[in-house]
């Protein structure tokens, strides 16, 4: 990314997560599609949800700026990710100065779910937040 190393935790990984982690796009759609990996238990996410900032198979790709990977994991839609989730997932995009990764966020299939499924009022709010943040990631760059 910048130049810095970064060390990703993988122990208690499973084999979906470290196919995300190790930079395996193919082999992680292998589990998504094929085998129909995709319920938060299969990510070991939390039945409450969880910060994002601690599920290294969505860290490492956002770290690498790995479009494919991401893609796929923001293809998984609302019922994998929560709005607060998919907010944090971009806050990270931002952090890390990915201007890429923040379009593929808000051009996503979770994107378009959650904004399908809120109300006129959230739908002024995101469209308002999703032009403030990329007008921000690019200042930023």
């Amino acid at each position: 990314m910048d130049g810095q190393t970064y060390e990703i935790d993988t122990q208690g990984l499973n084999p979906l997560e470290l196919a995300s982690v190790n930079g395996h796009p193919k082999l992680f759609s292998l589990f998504l599609n094929d085998y129909g990996l995709r319920s938060p238990k299969d990510f070991q996410i939390p039945s409450k949800g969880g910060v994002v900032e601690v599920m290294q198979f969505v860290v490492a790709p956002i770290l690498r700026r790995d479009k494919e990977t991401m893609s796929l994991i923001l293809d998984q839609g609302s019922h994998l990710w929560s709005m607060d989730q998919y907010q944090q997932i971009l806050t990270l995009m931002r952090q890390t100065k990915w201007q890429d990764g923040v379009l593929l966020a808000m051009s996503s299939k979770t994107a378009a779910l959650h904004f399908a499924n809120s109300t006129l009022k959230e739908r002024f709010r995101q469209v308002r937040d999703y032009l403030a943040l990329a007008f921000r990631v690019e200042q930023q760059n």
